[in-house]
């Protein structure tokens, strides 16, 4: 599985890209009421990649939001939750 840091076409400021993850995240539940599994997933990625592009307005390296994820997953170890799937994330060239 891969998520890909997508090339912007144009800068976004960190409020036009926030402004898209609660867009996003509009269409995600409003899909999670009324749409097929195939409609929240698409929707549910969607959520994902708004988040990631938010990040890059943030100026996060790929290496900072890869620790990033390893600090979330050791919080939630520490909170007493099992893994039920690892998913590899990692950086291409």
């Amino acid at each position: 599985m891969y998520i890909y840091q997508l090339e912007q076409d144009r800068d976004w400021s960190e409020l036009e890209a926030l402004l898209k993850c609660w867009e996003e995240f509009s269409e995600f539940s409003k899909a999670s009421i009324d749409d097929s599994d195939e409609e929240i997933l698409e929707e549910g990625f969607d959520v994902i990649q708004t988040i990631l592009s938010y990040f890059e307005t943030r100026g996060f390296t790929a290496k900072e939001i890869a620790a990033g994820f390893e600090k979330h997953n050791a919080k939630l170890e520490n909170r007493g939750w099992d893994r039920r799937a690892v998913w590899e994330v990692k950086e291409v060239e």
